[in-house]
């Protein structure tokens, strides 16, 4: 027999062993498993050394996904939509490029070779690294709904460089880089799940795995996470008290008020991190949210603390159901402090080192003190004896420290409530010009040979 075209196509419940078959002989293939839904057998094996055509050979054949990456395919001219909406398959065809033949079509009006199938973003890599290392000149192939990352991005670059440049001269279409994606904040009124995508410890909406919106890079520390989301004003029914304007959440007792942000960020992982100081979490945020949250004036009190919280609790609605107007704002939460911040393709970013998960997000309050009793960290600092003036202060601020401080200042540091340096000196000074400081509240913190000195000023 020389022609199976067509062979198995709709036949949506045959799933037989045909492993065995010979087919040696076989030079047309097309659409063959065409709609063979459930078809998912080892035909690893077989010989299509002779086959030319195999244009559709698994188009939408939606349960296969066997390692052909053997086959001998140096005959096939025909190869476009040959994986075409097979969404099961997820394997390496890397080593088809030593086979590729020179005249081999991968794409053309009926669908590119593996568009839309079930090939990650490891197995396109791995591909197209084959096809660049082993491939002939000059093959058009489409790929649509494929991402590649690192590696699969350099190998496509030469893919795709003219031969008059010493590349391939390919034609790609259709595929999308990762490595390159644009940060994408979660929309008001939405919950999205993420899932890992394959590139650079991002996290994305499975829908879009071309937009990271969370990277956790496990630093050297054994990361599986049961479950990551963020929550953006979308937790349903507001706890009582509490009401929800300006990008973030509020709850006030006439005498203080709390905030904390629509924007929540939870990882589910029951790990201890500790290893080279835990895992790297890189969240991204809204600069205009985080000003609305700072400056807006409360229903009572002043803003005297904001930044970003780690709370042990795995849901945003019970986050926001343990927003208190009391002395402790947030049971169950600790604060924490970025150990990097910037800004990527435009979207602002904060990095943490994590030693456990939780559920992040910023906060302010008008109370003093922390977060929660039962995280809370003791604040050894001497701010009750550092004096700061004038406070607020609008291009100068002195700084006097008790005359029981003997000794030169050796470092200064001043940071906003974000907990991002804004201004660092080794100096022995008393006198700091704040003037290119925007508005705000700040902390400074003194080193001294005698200890830790700190506290805190607004600019006007």
């Amino acid at each position: 027999m020389t022609d199976m075209s067509t062979l198995f196509s709709g036949a949506t419940a045959f799933n037989q062993n045909i492993g065995g078959w010979n087919v040696s002989a076989v030079t047309n293939m097309n659409a063959m498993f065409r709609q063979a839904a459930a078809f998912n057998q080892n035909i690893s094996g077989w010989n299509v050394s002779s086959v030319i055509n195999m244009l559709n050979l698994f188009l939408q054949a939606t349960s296969f996904n066997q390692d052909i990456s053997s086959w001998d395919i140096s005959s096939a001219l025909y190869m476009d939509s040959l994986l075409k909406d097979a969404t099961a398959f997820n394997q390496n065809l890397g080593p088809w490029g030593e086979h590729l033949n020179p005249n081999v079509i991968l794409g053309s009006f009926f669908g590119g070779f593996l568009e839309n199938c079930g090939m990650n973003v490891a197995n396109y890599d791995a591909t197209l690294v084959g096809f660049n290392t082993h491939g002939p000149n000059g093959i058009t192939m489409g790929a649509l709904g494929m991402y590649y990352c690192n590696d699969g991005a350099a190998a496509r670059a030469n893919l795709i460089l003219p031969v008059a440049s010493g590349g391939k001269g390919w034609n790609i279409s259709g595929d999308t880089s990762l490595a390159a994606s644009t940060p994408l904040l979660a929309t008001a009124g939405t919950s999205v799940t993420l899932t890992y995508a394959g590139c650079n410890y991002d996290w994305s909406n499975p829908s879009n795995r071309a937009r990271k919106m969370l990277t956790l890079n496990p630093n050297g520390n054994s990361l599986a996470p049961s479950g990551v989301s963020i929550n953006h004003n979308s937790i349903g029914a507001l706890p009582a008290g509490i009401a929800s304007s300006s990008g973030y959440y509020q709850i006030s007792n006439g005498t203080n008020s709390a905030r904390v942000s629509n924007r929540l960020v939870t990882v589910i992982d029951a790990g201890n991190h500790t290893a080279n100081g835990g895992v790297i979490v890189r969240v991204y945020y809204s600069t205009a949210e985080y000003t609305n949250l700072v400056i807006n004036t409360p229903p009572a009190g002043e803003i005297v603390d904001a930044g970003w919280f780690l709370s042990s609790t795995t849901t945003a609605a019970g986050v926001v159901a343990g927003l208190s107007a009391a002395a402790y704002a947030l049971p169950g939460a600790e604060k924490i402090v970025p150990f990097n911040s910037g800004s990527e393709n435009g979207i602002a970013f904060v990095e943490f080192k994590l030693s456990k998960m939780g559920t992040i997000g910023l906060y302010a309050k008008t109370q003093d003190g922390p977060l929660s009793p039962a995280l809370s960290v003791p604040d050894n600092g001497k701010n009750s004896q550092l004096v700061l003036y004038p406070n607020p202060a609008k291009n100068l601020l002195h700084l006097k420290l008790p005359d029981s401080q003997d000794g030169p200042i050796r470092k200064i540091t001043i940071t906003n409530l974000l907990g991002q340096a804004v201004y660092s000196t080794a100096q022995n000074i008393t006198d700091i010009d704040i003037a290119s400081l925007a508005a705000g509240m700040y902390q400074i913190v003194l080193s001294t040979d005698q200890g830790h000195w700190s506290g805190k000023f607004v600019k006007e």
